[in-house]
């Protein structure tokens, strides 16, 4: 079983500039020619209020063997400060892109869809 952790900073409506923390484990191959995981992750706000979701991920090969398409299905379970009792859901379509098939760094960029109540 592989384990990865994936960090990145964005912006998101609710949290502002925030940094993600995610814990994945690859679960098996995808359908799409790439990869299937669970993920644990953790979303820091600026001002340090946290959200916890979980995420099922499938990542996908393109033509170009340095990016894959990622699809992640979140559920939110709960958080720090304002965010204690937050619950909801979202989708992310994202692409990851690498210096090279093998490089453990790049770019992740993409949007989420979805609700949140806190």
């Amino acid at each position: 079983m592989t384990k990865a952790t994936i960090t990145a900073t964005g912006h998101y409506e609710h949290l502002g500039l925030t940094t993600f923390v995610g814990k994945a484990t690859m679960t098996g191959p995808s359908e799409c020619g790439g990869f299937t995981a669970t993920e644990q992750e953790t979303f820091t706000s600026a001002n340090g209020d946290q959200l916890f979701a979980s995420a099922t991920d499938t990542a996908c090969s393109t033509s170009n063997p340095n990016v894959i398409h990622i699809t992640a299905s979140v559920t939110i379970t709960g958080g720090t400060g304002r965010f204690a009792d937050a619950s909801g859901s979202f989708t992310t379509q994202a692409s990851a892109v690498a210096a090279s098939p093998t490089a453990t760094s790049g770019t992740l960029s993409g949007t989420s869809t979805g609700t949140i109540t806190y």
